[in-house]
């Protein structure tokens, strides 16, 4: 073992170069300085301390006296880090926006797995099991949150009770993986991540940059207090502010602290393919010396990163400073998790008064804390989590149980909303019915419980650990309906807020707010226990139905003529709507009016009307009848009634085939007639020249680029459309003259090259154009660079754009195409290898 000075110095930054080092050394710091308490120097050159850029740890931390003691000598006590070369090439998936996020307990969730093999239980690499793999895509999640995996230490009075700590909020590193939970490290988590992807699913990595584990000015001296304390801790007035209730705050407003939280969440991204954070008591991340700041240093550092500010990005937006609860406060693409979601649906459920208009504000996506810039799915719904109550104890216990922890029963929230007796399916159908993002706690599906201990932080044991063997298998069967109910019925997960106002062309109101007699909802009804909401799209309604009374109700819907309801999902499996139930109700067609679906469709197509169209992530739409009926009204084709749409029909196929013409030549308009004809022939601007036409003649004219129709006196009613192109946009001479030559073509944003930054420059062109003349190419042309579809890459044609305000980003290496070129060397092609 050696201990090397760092000879140089800039600034307050401390550096040098170390002969010799190679891969898998073990190293620690250690750093001598002043002991001034009152200025925040606590520097004591006999502790070892941990590299915050470190990425892999030779053991997990255990917390021990003498780290908090000054003077005693750690070197044996604080873990190593590993010199190691972690490949930094892993990517997200392309952006997106969580529908389904499952919070997952990383330890706790295969523990006790029977189909994970023994040995990876409790580990990161379990999540890429198949066994694991498979019930997610089950359940239908399409976004895990991985609780901490960064390195921590338990809290310094839990040993002494022989507790430790099992959710991760405690961190020493934000880079290195704890080693219990990726004894392989960042590989390991690269190998989950990359199994999740390839079934489709994002993963969210759940962070802590907002305090460390050395806890108060009691804690231990493992890293940031030993380097600077100073500068990584927030202070006042000589004392450590504690905005986390954990000790310490982060000083997340000056720089080396903003560059260290930025250069770890860069490290998850590139070294494992992190699709995304949540950020634990994210406020702090945005506290000056004044308070909270939406557009305090770090968050704008983020939003304008070019890696970051395309990820996911979800706060817990509450510390316990001043001024700490912040909802709705933070920058406008993230997404936030709503406790008010979590409370006013439970108040409901409890039965308590006057919660029905809190129930339906949260129902329909948190509009009074989102609204009017921002959307429904900036709220991240949640009837529990892995703090508090477990779904099936908030319905099973009427006060906390807490007792396990050691603190008497004192910690943990003594004021959620819980009581016996309650469904733990109307709970599960009102989250997945309502706008926003949803989320779920692993194990919620089947029924966890904590044997009601609502902060099990300090569990590592079977309270936390997920009984796979008794869950429940008809609960996890209905989360699964759930999630595909939601995916079937746009309007439950539509992002816009809703008005309840008809649109402009008479079209019914897009919400309206019912009791169970179907009349318009009393609000001022405090014992109101049946809410229902009908949802009104183009062509489609449904109605949600939510009762927490404890009789039955045959309700009675709003009734259009032709049009019946009928009932499509309850969460419980008796008729009409059962006493603490949810239930939905599609309208369905029972009497055709006017021209039938299949008519309409027929005439579209004929009009050559496409009946699809895909977003620009892939997604698939059928246009609606209303959009076909729009469409045929402006083409002049009248539908109203099944003579007029057999008529129109009749018309569109009178119109044969179009006949295509170039200006550069005389056009044929027919072969030649038998007898006299007279032919007809209108221009764009409805302009009609007459042709008479000899027996045995061709008619030929000489026509401008433009649209034309042609018909003759015997047969007027069949018009026939006559296209006449521009005779050619740029064509050289050599090609015209029948030459023949060949070149490469490229999307010039697809081309990139050794030093270049991947975004089609100028020189990137020179470079291409200089590939195809040492190769004897005559042309370099550049294909359409529309943006592709992304999701469905068997749909990626340059003429088949899925967006045309945007580049496709597709990229060609034009060293590795000159290494793919059979091509003799020449002088030029030498030169340009060596550049």
């Amino acid at each position: 073992m050696a201990r090397i000075a760092l000879p140089q110095r800039l600034g307050d930054v401390h550096f040098g170069i170390v002969e010799g080092v190679v891969e898998g050394t073990h190293y620690g710091f250690r750093a001598d300085g002043p002991w001034q308490p009152e200025q925040g120097h606590r520097f004591d050159v006999s502790k070892l301390l941990l590299d915050p850029y470190a990425v892999q740890l030779d053991r997990a931390f255990v917390h021990h006296a003498n780290l908090t003691t000054r003077g005693d000598d750690t070197a044996n006590l604080v873990p190593k880090a590993i010199v190691l070369h972690v490949a930094d090439d892993a990517k997200p998936l392309p952006p997106h926006t969580p529908q389904f996020i499952y919070e997952i307990p990383v330890k706790a969730f295969t523990q006790l797995h029977p189909d994970v093999p023994p040995e990876k239980r409790g580990t990161i690499v379990a999540l890429a099991e198949p066994a694991v793999i498979a019930h997610l895509t089950r359940l239908g999640v399409d976004t895990v949150e991985l609780m901490p995996i960064a390195a921590w230490i338990d809290e310094r009075h839990l040993s002494a009770i022989s507790l430790s700590n099992a959710w991760g909020y405690n961190p020493v590193s934000f880079m290195a993986p704890d080693p219990r939970l990726a004894p392989g490290g960042l590989a390991e988590i690269r190998q989950a991540v990359d199994a999740l992807h390839k079934a489709g699913i994002r993963a969210i990595l759940d962070v802590v940059f907002n305090h460390s584990g050395e806890g108060d000015v009691g804690g231990a001296t493992v890293s940031f207090r030993g380097l600077d304390n100073a500068l990584y801790y927030r202070h006042a007035e000589g004392e450590l502010v504690n905005d986390t209730g954990c000790g310490n705050t982060l000083a997340c407003d000056r720089l080396p602290v903003v560059q260290l939280v930025m250069d770890a969440m860069r490290s998850w991204v590139t070294r494992t393919g992190i699709d995304g954070f949540r950020f634990d008591l994210a406020p702090v991340m945005g506290r000056n010396a004044t308070g909270f700041d939406a557009n305090a240093p770090l968050l704008a550092a983020i939003e304008q990163d070019p890696l970051l500010s395309q990820l996911i990005m979800i706060a817990e937006p509450w510390d316990v400073g001043r001024g700490g609860y912040q909802l709705g406060k933070f920058p406008a693409r993230w997404q936030e998790w709503n406790d008010h979601y979590r409370d006013d649906i439970r108040r409901f459920w409890r039965g308590d008064t006057n919660a029905a208009g809190a129930f339906a504000t949260r129902l329909t996506g948190s509009s009074d804390v989102f609204a009017p810039y921002r959307r429904p799915s900036s709220s991240i719904n949640y009837i529990a989590a892995h703090d508090g109550f477990t779904l099936r104890d908030a319905v099973t216990f009427s006060v906390k149980k807490n007792d396990a922890n050691g603190e008497a029963n004192r910690d943990g929230n003594a004021h959620e909303p819980t009581w016996p007796g309650g469904d733990v399916k109307a709970l599960l159908a009102t989250l997945f019915l309502s706008r926003g993002t949803v989320m779920l706690t692993a194990g919620d599906e089947f029924g966890r419980s904590q044997a009601g201990n609502n902060n099990a932080y300090a569990q590592d044991n079977q309270t936390t650990w997920l009984d796979w063997v008794e869950a429940d298998a008809d609960l996890i069967v209905h989360v699964g309906a759930l999630v595909k109910l939601r995916q079937s019925q746009p309007l439950l997960h539509a992002d816009r807020f809703l008005n309840g106002i008809a649109d402009a062309s008479g079209g019914l109101a897009d919400a309206q707010w019912i009791g169970a007699d179907g009349a318009e909802l009393n609000w001022t009804d405090a014992d109101a226990t049946v809410v229902g909401l009908v949802l009104a799209g183009e062509e489609q309604r449904i109605a949600l139905l939510f009762n927490c009374g404890k009789t039955a109700e045959k309700p009675a819907l709003p009734r259009r003529d032709g049009r019946r309801w009928r009932r499509v999902y309850c969460s419980k499996d008796v008729p009409d709507l059962p006493a603490f139930s949810v239930a939905l109700y599609a309208e369905d067609i029972v009497a055709q009016t006017g021209v039938s679906d299949d008519s309409l469709r027929q005439l579209a197509a004929a009009a050559g009307i496409d009946g699809e169209w895909w977003e620009v992530d892939g997604t698939h739409h059928g246009v609606t009848h209303d959009t076909l009926r729009h469409l045929l009204t402006a083409m002049s084709l009248p539908h109203a009634t099944p003579g007029e749409a057999e008529a129109s029909r009749r018309s569109l196929a009178a119109r044969r085939s179009p006949l295509i013409a170039d200006a550069r030549q005389p056009v044929e308009l027919a072969a030649p007639f038998e007898r006299r004809r007279t032919l007809h022939l209108s221009d764009e601007s409805g302009e009609v020249r007459t042709i008479f036409v000899p027996p045995g003649e061709t008619p030929r004219l000489q026509l401008a680029a433009g649209y034309y129709d042609l018909w003759d006196d015997d047969n007027g009613d069949e018009r026939q459309r006559l296209i006449v192109s521009p005779g050619s946009c740029y064509l050289p001479d050599e090609i015209a003259a029948g030459a023949r030559v060949w070149g490469l073509a490229s999307h010039l944003y697809a081309l990139r090259h050794k030093g270049s930054e991947g975004i089609g420059d100028l020189e990137t062109l020179r470079r291409f154009a200089d590939v195809v003349k040492v190769s004897g190419g005559r042309y370099a042309g550049l294909n359409p660079l529309h943006h592709l579809f992304p999701v469905d890459r068997n749909r990626t044609s340059p003429y088949q754009p899925s967006d045309r305000r945007f580049i496709d980003p597709v990229y060609i290496s034009i060293e590795q195409m000159l290494e793919k070129l059979s091509l003799p060397e020449t002088k030029a092609l030498a030169v340009f290898r060596r550049e």
